[in-house]
């Protein structure tokens, strides 16, 4: 049976805000999982959240799309396996410290066993708990509604850039080469 990996956004009231699903499954784990399409964001009294699940969260486009439809805040419920090194739970925690700061938007990471985390706008780890850490960590975010260069513009910039280079090297193939002159062969005169 096919079913979609989902996020419900609930309020203190105990109210439904919505729902997010996930949009890319991982492909190894999640083979009966229908990827979501949407990003929708959700009005809140902290804000208009952004969410997305764990794997969704090393693709920037997600990120991207949550903050062109209004998100201020970004949270990400992730998974990530207890068996996981020390170093693949590092790794993955990187991956929201990255689209913090792309975004320009807080994070709040919270996850299953791992690295949980709150991330500055500019991808700084304000407060974490470490692997296996049975606690509860604190910070004040505040929402925030600018657009960062990556959210302006997204991909354009490398894109610029690569066509930029090609055409530089077509330029560079077609350019004629000088000719070297021609050098007479020398003759010896034998007597």
């Amino acid at each position: 049976a096919h079913h979609y990996n989902t996020a419900l956004i609930v309020a203190s009231s105990g109210a439904v805000l919505g729902k997010y699903l996930k949009q890319h499954p991982v492909q190894t784990m999640e083979a009966t999982t229908i990827a979501g399409r949407a990003s929708p964001t959700f009005p809140t009294p902290a804000g208009r959240l952004g969410v997305a699940i764990c794997y969704d969260f090393d693709y920037s486009a997600v990120t991207w799309q949550l903050v062109r439809h209004g998100a201020e805040l970004l949270i990400v419920p992730t998974y990530d396996a207890e068996s996981w090194s020390d170093l693949q739970h590092v790794q993955h925690a990187r991956m929201a410290q990255a689209r913090a700061a792309e975004a320009g938007r807080w994070v709040v990471r919270a996850t299953s066993s791992g690295v949980s985390q709150i991330i500055t706008p500019r991808g700084e780890v304000m407060a974490s708990l470490p692997n296996h850490a049975s606690a509860a960590v604190r910070a004040t975010v505040y929402p925030l509604a600018h657009r960062t260069p990556y959210i302006k513009l997204g991909y354009l910039l490398p894109t610029a850039c690569v066509y930029l280079a090609i055409l530089l090297l077509l330029l560079a193939a077609c350019r004629r080469q000088p000719e070297l002159p021609r050098m007479m062969p020398h003759s010896r005169n034998h007597s």
